[in-house]
């Protein structure tokens, strides 16, 4: 591993831990009654949050050159989609590990294709975490 792709990947994991506890703190406090109501686009904040580990995990398929075939559960429970985006993450630390060691055994994880997909997924977990904490509170 380069000090560079080191230095690289320790960037990308500061972002995505600020998002995740920029998540986390918007949870705080969240009931499973809240979870289960209207949140935006009528879907449900639970759903949200499914689809959010989903994009996760079909943004690391593509830049691995594959495709995902997650899915958002039919009745997410809130324990299961918070479990998920845990999954998600692990799968997103497992890729900036691989983009770090530099062996060359996938040509697709370059540092731009790496940067870009750490940008688009705090982006969208920072924007949630916004509209949840911006939400009514009942």
């Amino acid at each position: 591993m380069t000090e560079q792709a080191a230095s690289a990947a320790e960037g990308w994991r500061a972002r995505l831990a600020a998002s995740r506890a920029a998540l986390l703190r918007a949870l705080e406090g969240v009931t499973e009654r809240d979870f289960e109501a209207a949140f935006d686009d009528d879907r449900s904040l639970v759903v949200a949050l499914a689809e959010l580990a989903m994009h996760e995990r079909a943004a690391v398929a593509r830049v691995r050159g594959g495709e995902s075939t997650a899915k958002v559960p039919e009745k997410p429970l809130a324990p299961q989609v918070i479990h998920d985006l845990a999954g998600a993450r692990y799968q997103i630390e497992r890729l900036l590990a691989d983009s770090a060691a530099g062996d060359g055994a996938d040509a697709t994880l370059t540092a731009e294709r790496v940067s870009a997909l750490v940008d688009a997924i705090a982006d969208r977990e920072l924007a949630i975490a916004a509209r949840i904490a911006a939400r009514p509170r009942g």
